[in-house]
Formats: C-alpha cells, sequence, structure tokens
C-alpha cells in the first residue's frame, strides 16, 4: 500500500523535474517566458520527492518488488539532491557575505 503511494509520488516528483528542467532551458535560450514557473516545478517536485521517501519508509515491511525499489531509489535521490542544492545554495550565501 506504501509503496503503491511511493511509486506514484516518484513518477510525479520526476515529472515535475523533468518539466522544470525543459522550462529553464526555454527560459535560458530565450524561447520561453515562464521563469516563475521554473522554481515552482522544482519545489513541488522535491516536496513530492520527500513525501514519496516517507512514504518509501512506511513501506519497508512490504514484499520487495521492483518498482517498491525504483520508487525508493527515485524518491531519496531527488530528495538527496535537492538537499545538496539547499546546501550549496548557502554555502555561497554565507561565502558571499564574508
Amino acid at each position: 500500500m506504501h509503496s503503491k503511494k511511493a511509486f506514484e509520488m516518484a513518477i510525479i516528483a520526476c515529472s515535475l523535474m523533468v518539466l522544470g528542467v525543459i522550462s529553464t532551458l526555454l527560459v535560458f535560450y530565450g524561447i520561453g517566458r515562464m521563469s516563475p514557473f521554473v522554481g515552482l516545478f522544482l519545489i513541488i517536485g522535491g516536496i513530492f520527492a520527500i513525501a514519496g521517501s516517507y512514504f518509501s519508509i512506511r513501506g519497508f515491511k512490504e514484499q520487495t518488488t521492483r518498482r517498491k525499489i525504483a520508487a525508493t531509489t527515485v524518491n531519496f535521490g531527488i530528495s538527496l539532491f535537492l538537499i545538496a542544492l539547499i546546501l550549496a545554495n548557502l554555502v555561497d550565501i554565507v561565502n558571499l557575505y564574508n
């Protein structure tokens, strides 16, 4: 039950991350004008990944399947990526003011 929710959230998080990357490229090359949505896609995708990680942890006692492994890997991967991105930005801010 929980691993099914985690898998669904992994798919949603990946889709939102892909939309964020595509919109970033469109804004970068001057094709699109939706720069406020770039961050929105990535933030919402991160929230879905963190929620999916929660459901992955809740589903550890369930039977191991490929979906469960994929959901756990994707959710934790995106969550760790976003945490590392936030920490890198914080380090840049601290270095800016020193």
